[in-house]
C-alpha cells in the first residue's frame, strides 16, 4: 500500500510461508516416486526439511516479537467503527485520500 512507511513483519512471515509450502511439495514429490525396496532417493529430503525448520523458527521468532510489541489505539478504533469501513484496504484508501500516512 502506498501510504506504508515500513514493511509489516506479519507480511514478511506470510511471504516466507510460501518457501515452506514449496519445501513440502518437494518432499511430497520425492516420496511419491519411492520404490518399495530402494530408498536412496531419500538423501534429497534433508535440504527441504532443514530449510523449512530454519524458516519456521525465524517466522515464530518474528511473530512472537510482533505479538509482544503490537499496540492498538483503542480510542481511535472505536471512533472509526461507525464509519462503516469493512476492510483494511478501503480504510487505507480513505486515509490516503485524506493525506494521512499510516
Amino acid at each position: 500500500m502506498p501510504q506504508k512507511k515500513n514493511p509489516d513483519p506479519m507480511e514478511l512471515v506470510r511471504g516466507k510461508s510460501a518457501r515452506v509450502v514449496g519445501d513440502l511439495v518437494s518432499l511430497l514429490v520425492l516420496c511419491k516416486g519411492l520404490p518399495h525396496a530402494y530408498n536412496r532417493d531419500l538423501q534429497e529430503d534433508k535440504e527441504p526439511v532443514f530449510d523449512s525448520v530454519k524458516a519456521i523458527v525465524g517466522m515464530l521468532e518474528v511473530s512472537a516479537e510482533f505479538a509482544q510489541n503490537v499496540s492498538f489505539n483503542r480510542e481511535k478504533i472505536q471512533k472509526a467503527l461507525p464509519a462503516g469501513h469493512l476492510d483494511a484496504t478501503k480504510l487505507a484508501d480513505y486515509l490516503v485520500k485524506k493525506g494521512i500516512p499510516s
